[in-house]
């Protein structure tokens, strides 16, 4: 995927998400998952079999489905949730269909995109399936269980921080289970 392409996507997201109500999925979210996918990449020496732009514009168009549809009309957080795989196979060729990208780039971004859910709690991994698939939901799991993630969710909903905790630290504590590249674990 070429620069132009990439720039036109982040701008695209940034536009996006600055008129999201999501309290999950705004760009903080989006670039720390961003981040957190170019540190795999690095930590696991696969710079030379992952094209980079591609990989941003994945993960900056992540969770573009599950904030809004391409219509603009928004589902309840537990609507997304459950119906994640389908609503995103469902909503995002319209929004891809606005960037200059290959058929290739076009087919690895929707796969990517829609394999992405159910690592946490789930673990529903990809661990025999695409590099862009794994690396994505790797990061974006290993976002789930971040510290600025967790003091985010417990400030906005100070009644279920003990919870939130406790099932954070549970998940940190057995990472290896819900990542595709279980050396990841203690990656930082």
């Amino acid at each position: 995927m070429d620069a132009k392409a990439l720039r036109k996507i982040k701008k695209y997201c940034v536009k996006h998400y600055a008129g999201s109500s999501s309290s999950r999925h705004d760009m903080g979210h989006i670039e720390r998952v961003r981040n957190n996918a170019l540190a795999i990449v690095k930590c696991l020496h696969i710079q030379r079999t992952v094209d980079l732009n591609l990989l941003q514009s994945i993960c900056y168009l992540h969770d573009i489905v599950t904030s809004f549809t391409s219509n603009g009309t928004k589902y309840s957080s537990m609507y997304n949730h459950i119906f994640e795989k389908m609503l995103i196979r469902k909503n995002i060729y319209p929004i891809i269909a606005q960037f200059d990208i290959s058929p290739r780039e076009e087919k690895i971004l929707i796969t990517s995109i829609s394999n992405h859910p159910y690592s946490i709690p789930y673990r529903m991994l990809h661990r025999d399936g695409d590099q862009y698939s794994k690396i994505l939901q790797d990061a974006d799991s290993l976002d789930f269980v971040s510290e600025t993630r967790l003091q985010q969710f417990c400030s906005r909903h100070p009644s279920l921080s003990f919870a939130a905790i406790f099932f954070v630290s549970f998940i940190r504590k057995n990472l290896r289970f819900f990542l595709n590249y279980p050396q990841l674990e203690n990656w930082r």
